[in-house]
């Protein structure tokens, strides 16, 4: 500094030094951000296939929901609970347990989940719902939000569905980044990416009800007469569906049908900012799946 003196007259001084303090500033960012970034890892299996390919810059401003999946402390016990409350021969059968008393069986331990709601808000996402059962955050920002809190890079890409249509779709074309410590407890990330598909195998064997019955030990209750009477079942739907594909199905396999008709059980309810009606998106994929599979075991219930 005694040398920086001796060139410039003194009333230039301070105006010299002000870009080296602001140089030395955003030096000390910088290097608070890298510190930060350094301890941020990879969320394995975070770039899915269909990101490979060429993709079209990200609306910056697109809200992006994202939820971030916990693992299980206790799967085994889950697992073995499961088994127990729909044993007939249990002393623990249909003695169901509250989405809180899971979270607190089985569900991530609260520190855990307290963790990854103050990596998420303090980097700036809106979190919008914690699952009761400790399992699941959902959160929500832009796209560049998304980005900077990922570290990753989102772009669209195209794909051609298997119903013929050519569908934009939203993908990160570079992994999902996390810190250390909340990745171990992290089973997956979704939302952020848009792009999954299913691909079809070159040979299948048609699920029928007698086949889905048997695959999940449904085949006795049927039997004697159970139809799913007086018992209500809730599909959470992200596809699409028709609800006039349930009467061909109940035809074709027999199946018995409400005093009303073949498919008057069957209620569509929105929730939250859903606006998706039925016979959009793309019918024939997984809506329609989830409610005939139901349909296959408990054709009456509501």
């Amino acid at each position: 500094m005694g040398q920086f003196k001796s060139r410039a007259p003194k009333r230039n001084i301070k105006r010299a030094f002000r870009p080296l303090a602001t140089s030395a500033l955003a030096l000390v960012v910088v290097s608070a951000s890298l510190a930060q970034n350094a301890n941020l890892v990879q969320v394995p299996n975070s770039v899915r296939l269909a990101s490979q390919g060429m993709t079209l810059p990200i609306n910056p401003l697109e809200n992006v929901q994202v939820v971030i999946s916990l693992k299980l402390k206790d799967p085994d016990g889950l697992q073995a609970f499961a088994d127990a409350v729909s044993n007939p021969t249990s002393l623990l059968y249909r003695q169901f347990i509250t989405p809180e008393e899971v979270g607190e069986r089985f569900g991530a331990d609260q520190a855990d989940v307290d963790a990854m709601i103050s990596f998420l808000v303090g980097s700036g996402l809106n979190v919008t719902l914690v699952g009761k059962n400790n399992l699941v955050v959902f959160a929500e920002g832009t796209a560049a939000k998304i980005q900077t809190v990922f570290q990753t890079r989102l772009g669209y890409t195209t794909r051609v569905s298997n119903a013929g249509t050519v569908d934009v779709l939203r993908t990160n074309t570079t992994p999902l980044m996390m810190p250390a410590n909340l990745v171990d407890k992290v089973l997956s990330v979704d939302g952020i990416d848009s792009s999954i598909q299913g691909k079809r195998r070159a040979t299948t064997t048609q699920l029928t009800p007698p086949l889905f019955r048997g695959l999940y030990g449904g085949g006795p209750a049927y039997s004697s007469g159970f139809y799913g009477q007086g018992r209500n079942i809730a599909i959470a739907n992200w596809d699409g569906f028709k609800i006039n594909n349930i009467p061909p199905m109940t035809a074709a396999y027999g199946l018995p049908v409400p005093l009303a008709g073949a498919g008057t059980n069957v209620h569509i309810v929105k929730v939250s900012t859903g606006t998706r009606p039925d016979n959009l998106k793309s019918p024939g994929g997984e809506g329609d799946l989830d409610i005939q599979n139901v349909l296959m075991s408990a054709p009456l219930a509501d």
